[in-house]
Parts: C-alpha cells; sequence; structure tokens
C-alpha cells in the first residue's frame, strides 16, 4: 500500500500558526502607532493651514474686531497711525481655508464656534510676525495649549478618550489686552 504525502503534518501546521501569532503580536502595535501618528500629522497639517489662511487674510484683507474696525497687519506693527496691537484671536471659523472639514482625524466633529483659533503677534524684537494655534476636537484630540507655528508637531498633538468640549472663550480671556476676532471683512457675522 502507498501512502499519501501530499498534506501537511500537526507540527508543520502549528509551527506555521506560531510564526504568523509572532508576527502579529510584532505587526499590531506597530501598525496603531503608525496610524495614530499620521492622524497627529494631518492635524498639525491642517493647523499649519488655518495659519496660513489667516497670515493671507490679514496681510491681504484684514478681520474685523468686535467693534467692526478692520485690523491688518499693519495695524499689528502700528504703520497706521495708531499704536501697535498686542495681539489678535482669530476664531477657527472665520479662517477659510481651501478644503475644510468638521471632522478631525478621529472621526470627531469640530464644535462650531469654539472649537480652535489663530492668535497673531507682532515681535518687535524681531521684526517678525509669530502665528499660534491651539484646537481641539469634541473628543479632546487636539492642540490644547497655544502652540507657535514653528513648534507645531506630532508630539504636541494629544489624543483624549471621552467627551470633552473646548472652552474657547476661557481661552480667549486668557489674553486680557488682545483683540478678539468677530468677523473677516466682506463676512458678515
Amino acid at each position: 500500500m502507498k501512502k499519501n504525502n501530499k498534506g501537511f503534518t500537526l507540527i508543520e501546521l502549528l509551527a506555521v500558526i506560531v510564526i504568523l501569532g509572532v508576527l502579529m503580536i510584532v505587526a499590531i502595535p506597530a501598525m496603531t502607532r503608525y496610524i495614530e501618528n499620521s492622524k497627529r500629522d494631518v492635524f498639525v497639517d491642517m493647523a499649519k493651514k488655518y495659519i496660513a489662511s489667516a497670515r493671507y487674510t490679514l496681510i491681504s484683507e484684514g478681520f474685523k474686531d468686535s467693534t467692526g474696525q478692520i485690523i491688518s497687519a499693519d495695524d499689528l506693527v502700528g504703520r497706521n497711525g495708531g499704536p501697535s496691537k498686542p495681539k489678535i484671536v482669530i476664531p477657527a471659523n472665520l479662517i477659510k481655508i481651501e478644503n475644510g472639514t468638521n471632522k478631525s482625524p478621529w472621526g470627531k466633529t469640530f464644535k462650531e464656534n469654539e472649537w480652535g483659533f489663530v492668535a497673531v503677534k507682532y515681535d518687535e524684537s524681531t521684526g517678525q510676525f509669530v502665528y499660534s494655534f491651539m484646537g481641539v476636537d469634541q473628543g479632546g484630540n487636539g492642540i490644547t495649549s497655544l502652540t507657535d507655528e514653528n513648534d507645531l508637531t506630532r508630539s504636541k498633538v494629544q489624543k483624549k478618550s471621552g467627551t470633552t468640549s473646548f472652552p474657547a472663550q476661557q481661552a480667549y480671556s486668557a489674553f486680557n489686552n488682545d483683540i478678539l476676532i468677530d468677523g473677516v471683512v466682506g463676512v458678515d457675522s
């Protein structure tokens, strides 16, 4: 009688299963870390888009403050005949970006009018404008402290669990002498 040697033995199958298990133990955490880092990078890129758009609008058109006065880059420097402004705080919902979304990379929505802002100040010692960003989604994921544009990295983005809201008015009130922007020129607010 001839023996059939076309299949795998139980030992060979167990060896393959053990090897696949070890690969999965290594691969799953690495992929999870990769996905999380990608989400953080997307959030940083989104913050930089808001800063770039605020920069363009401030230079080209300006923003309206709470009194209806148009604030431009020249006003921050003091070139329009008045004193220089300390800093302006622009809510993110007033900054128009090319392809915005109302969801963060974590799939959470941004709370309308409260999720974040761009702060702009003029640094007299360097003669440069300093742009900073702060913003989180309704899950508490994001950049939870005012961060300068040059310091925006994935390590500044925090992932939270649960549901929290971003107290934008508390953040605005932290800038005692600063100007809160209510609208963009040409946009009714």
